[in-house]
């Protein structure tokens, strides 16, 4: 079947170069079976036409024959993929411009921590940022909004313990709703549902500065006598208690971001007290290990391993 589309060229190229006897043609036409039966004769391509292309006129050159002629299907062209491109324009991709770095952030401007955008990228300039379309989540700090609980055993002129409950459905400045418009106003995503979640720090150990007393579990439990003296007096006097909090976001797992708070426990009534807080960072290793050093020094012991 394919041999008769080359017949008419085949007679053409005969007659033209001087081939005048039957003899010389069908020699020719035989050379073409064999090429047929070898499979060296042009395929056509599927999805192609049903011509055959030729890169030159068969003979051209005045001393090109049937054998020599180059020939190729034409094809239909395969499709080309596009690279994705990674660095998007600054309209597009926002650089964390207002809080000075990437997540985890404290914004203590604003008093809650950025700790996740689902979407980052990275801006021309190389900066970190996000799609301002992007979810995020933040963290709040419970009693930052007041209502912490002041707890004491003993007499109240001079009690033996005093506990300063850090639960998480204290209350938290700013709530939830007016995170949300922060987060358009001044973070600069595109709506107020962009914000997924804003979840509660959890204190999992505490301590003292220059005080011995540390511990773990949600509430500050101060025992040592001096230490208390200190506390009930600056409750009393309405002056601040200075603590330091490691914990996680809403969780007990060991492999989340441990953050540490530097904050000040403020008395607002008699047995009500407010969280302000000074500082908030994610520790490194090395600040892991030396919490860790303090809270295996307690006793009785508690299980530091499943914190640090």
């Amino acid at each position: 079947m394919r041999l008769c589309i080359f017949l008419p060229w085949l007679l053409w190229a005969c007659f033209s170069s001087g081939v005048r006897n039957q003899s010389d043609l069908i020699n020719a036409i035989q050379r073409l079976e064999r090429q047929e039966k070898l499979g060296k004769l042009p395929v056509q391509a599927d999805g192609a036409s049903n011509t055959t292309k030729f890169t030159s006129h068969p003979l051209a050159n005045g001393n090109q024959t049937a054998d020599s002629a180059s020939f190729e299907p034409t094809a239909a062209p395969e499709p080309v993929e596009l690279a994705t491109a990674v660095v998007m324009p600054d309209d597009t991709c926002k650089s964390y411009k207002n809080i000075g770095s990437k997540p985890p952030a404290f914004i203590g401007e604003l008093g809650f921590v950025l700790t996740a955008v689902q979407r980052p990228c990275i801006t021309f300039a190389g900066e970190s940022g996000f799609y301002s379309d992007s979810n995020w989540v933040a963290m709040g700090i419970p009693c930052s909004g007041g209502g912490g609980t002041v707890e004491w055993e003993g007499k109240e002129e001079r009690p033996k313990t005093v506990t300063l409950a850090l639960a998480t459905d204290c209350p938290m400045q700013p709530n939830a709703s007016r995170v949300a418009k922060f987060g358009v106003s001044y973070l600069g995503f595109d709506t107020a549902d962009n914000l997924i979640a804003h979840n509660p720090f959890i204190l999992q150990f505490w301590s003292l500065p220059a005080y011995p007393d540390a511990g773990t579990g949600y509430g500050i439990a101060v025992r040592s006598r001096k230490a208390v003296d200190m506390v009930w007096y600056r409750l009393k006097k309405q002056k601040p208690i200075n603590v330091h909090l490691y914990g996680r976001e809403n969780s007990w797992i060991k492999g989340n971001n441990l953050y540490f708070i530097n904050a000040n426990i403020v008395s607002t009534s008699d047995y009500r007290f407010r969280l302000d807080v000074v500082e908030v960072r994610h520790l490194s290793n090395m600040e892991i290990s030396e919490a860790r050093r303090r809270c295996d020094m307690l006793r009785p012991k508690p299980n530091c391993e499943l914190i640090f």
